[in-house]
């Protein structure tokens, strides 16, 4: 039971779970088809066509998260997406300028480490919540403390009537 509100307007869920894994799926295989082996087209087109795919698996990853989990994001989940999509494609673009500058283990290491970063970018972007309400009697004491000592028989002289 949610406390909060959090429906919204771009899920799609007339679509499962299992449709939006396969829509996942095969958009993966087809952005790896298009950067293994699809070189033949001009490089602008398969790097739109990259991102597109990128993009239609961040979407199907955010659809997954937002039927399972709420997610409590004031950002459109497409916006989202898109951004998902090109920065993986500028991440990728960003692999390839460095083969010839970097070792390939240490531009294996960069390449995880900027789309680990950019998972945790689109999580916290996201802001995935689970929230529920629970019920529990609390038994509250309260302690009073009375000090009886020597100190607290004194009066201060300097204290006037007023």
């Amino acid at each position: 039971m949610n406390p909060e509100d959090y429906s919204r307007d771009d899920l799609v869920n007339s679509l499962g779970v299992a449709a939006l894994c396969g829509i996942l799926v095969v958009s993966v295989i087809l952005w790896f088809v298009i950067h293994s082996s699809l070189r033949r087209f001009p490089h602008f087109f398969w790097r739109i066509a990259g991102a597109a795919l990128a993009g239609l698996a961040t979407w199907a990853v955010l659809q997954i998260l937002g039927q399972t989990i709420d997610l409590a994001t004031s950002w459109p989940l497409l916006s989202l997406a898109i951004a998902g999509g090109v920065a993986t494609e500028w991440i990728v673009g960003l692999y390839h300028f460095e083969q010839s500058l970097v070792s390939p283990a240490r531009g294996r290491l960069l390449l995880g480490l900027r789309f680990s970063a950019l998972i945790v970018l689109l999580l916290v972007l996201a802001q995935p919540v689970r929230s529920f309400l629970e019920s529990r009697e609390i038994d509250r004491e309260v302690a009073i403390m009375v000090d009886e000592s020597d100190s607290m028989l004194m009066s201060d002289r300097r204290l006037n009537a007023s």
